[in-house]
């Protein structure tokens, strides 16, 4: 529930984009509002919820009549695949989906251990047409300083850009020159946009806190994609 590039992908929602293959390691809010609009046809991710406070429903809903595709990863395998994208590798081996319905699901393969302990299980590259992500600021050439807070897989974001052929940063604040380690450079990032509020009314840590009162009015709406639509024509 922080960091996630909300207006970016409420933007996204609102242009009428259709047919979109979305991924998402852990999604909630990203996931619901591309579901809501129609935007997404497939979802690739390891986790779609609120975590305490219950399920994703429009996910879920659109999952069960048959509207949206998913392609269901454990988080071994979700990441796998980004690691091996970004180290330009065709795929990475695993052993934690030895034995699991996984294996047939995703058609994971095996290979022959070259130093001859036998058959490894691999999963695929997975390479990211484009990827959004939001930090507290980036500056004018696209550098982006590791968090101030070090929140839940704060480090991920070097991970999917390494992944994607697109990198978009929307930032709280575009400034001069960043004052802390990079966590990406400029020749990484290629679009810089300067979006205060960015990741509302989800969290972004060190700047505000998830809008719990938001999240819960439209949780408990008797038609919570309704809510969703409603709040992207409202705009920001």
């Amino acid at each position: 529930l922080e960091r996630k590039p909300i207006g970016a992908i409420a933007a996204i929602a609102r242009s009428g984009r259709r047919n979109l293959e979305v991924s998402s390691f852990l999604a909630s809010l990203d996931v619901e509002l591309l579901v809501a609009a129609e935007s997404a046809a497939t979802v690739r991710t390891g986790y779609v919820g609120y975590e305490h406070r219950g399920g994703a429903p429009v996910f879920r809903r659109a999952v069960r009549d048959g509207s949206l595709g998913v392609e269901a990863h454990s988080e071994l395998t979700y990441t796998r695949g980004l690691r091996a994208a970004a180290a330009g590798l065709p795929f990475l081996p695993l052993r934690g989906a030895v034995g699991t319905q996984l294996v047939d699901d995703l058609d994971l393969r095996e290979v022959e251990d070259p130093y001859g302990s036998g058959p490894v299980l691999v999963a695929p590259a997975t390479r990211l047409d484009v990827v959004l992500l939001h930090a507290e600021e980036v500056d004018r050439s696209g550098a982006l300083p590791e968090p101030a807070v070090r929140s839940f897989l704060w480090d991920a974001d070097a991970t999917l850009a390494a992944a994607a052929d697109t990198v978009i940063v929307t930032a709280e604040r575009v400034v001069d020159r960043i004052d802390r380690p990079a966590l990406l450079t400029g020749l990484d990032v290629d679009v810089v946009v300067e979006a205060p509020g960015g990741a509302a009314p989800l969290g972004m840590p060190g700047e505000y806190a998830v809008d719990e009162q938001w999240l819960s009015v439209y949780l408990s709406d008797e038609d919570p994609g309704g809510y969703l639509r409603r709040w992207l024509e409202e705009g920001p």
